[in-house]
């Protein structure tokens, strides 16, 4: 399934954030079919305030970034631009030096065609307006909708040969599933039943700690299940991660 350019972006911050290593856009790209530019220059920068905040707070990293989505637009501008004064400059061997002369010259009487203004502006609001409405829909992450990605995926690390793991499903999609994933482990059952607070290891290699932003009743039913040795996989709703 691919993703738009926001949606990587937000992808790739999160797996910074919580993982030690900072893969290039280009790899990152082929293993989570994400669609980030191969902008070295942006790279760097967005490299530089990770390490920046690892040294300062370690992981997971919970201080505000740069938007790295923000950043490749800004690139693409400064690109536009810097274009723009190339032409303008090149354009000067045209420019004559004698002052203009309007002598006997024409005078065009054009009129402004407000009709068609209104027409142009009436669709740029209502492509803008159907944007919104399908990267909303794009993002948004039903439980049956994970399932199905789920079920569709050919990751081993998210199979398990007794069904012993955990999804935790957020409303959006703003991880890849092996990092909302964790095996159903001695550890992981006494965290849900609220005894311990183990951190809980995902399939990705990062670390989540035990929060508040659990469905409860998800919780309950996951723990009810376990107890009657119903085979999983099982799956808890979250707020956010």
């Amino acid at each position: 399934m691919s993703l738009t350019l926001k949606e990587s972006c937000t992808l790739y911050e999160r797996f910074c954030r919580r993982n030690k290593n900072i893969p290039t856009f280009e790899e990152f790209n082929q293993k989570h079919f994400t669609c980030l530019p191969n902008d070295k220059v942006v790279f760097k920068e967005f490299q530089s305030s990770i390490i920046t905040a690892k040294r300062a707070e370690g992981l997971p990293i919970r201080r505000k970034l740069p938007s790295l989505f923000k950043r490749f637009h800004s690139s693409d501008n400064e690109e536009y631009e810097e274009d723009d004064v190339h032409i303008a400059e090149s354009q000067k061997a045209f420019v004559s030096h004698l002052a203009p002369s309007y002598e006997n010259g024409l005078r065009l009487n054009i009129r402004h065609n407000t009709n068609i203004q209104n027409s142009i502006e009436q669709e740029s609001e209502q492509s803008a307006t159907e944007t919104e409405t399908e990267t909303e829909t794009d993002l948004a992450w039903s439980l049956e909708s994970y399932k199905k990605e789920l079920a569709e995926s050919t990751n081993p690390k998210l199979k398990e040969s007794n069904g012993m793991m955990i999804h935790f499903v957020p409303p959006t999609r703003c991880a890849p599933l092996e990092a909302l994933t964790c095996k159903f482990t001695k550890k992981c059952y006494e965290t849900l039943q609220g005894k311990e607070t183990h951190p809980l290891k995902m399939r990705d290699n990062s670390i989540w700690a035990a929060g508040a932003n659990w469905n409860q009743d998800d919780v309950t039913a996951v723990l009810q299940m376990r107890k009657k040795k119903t085979a999983g996989p099982y799956f808890i709703r979250v707020s956010g991660i």
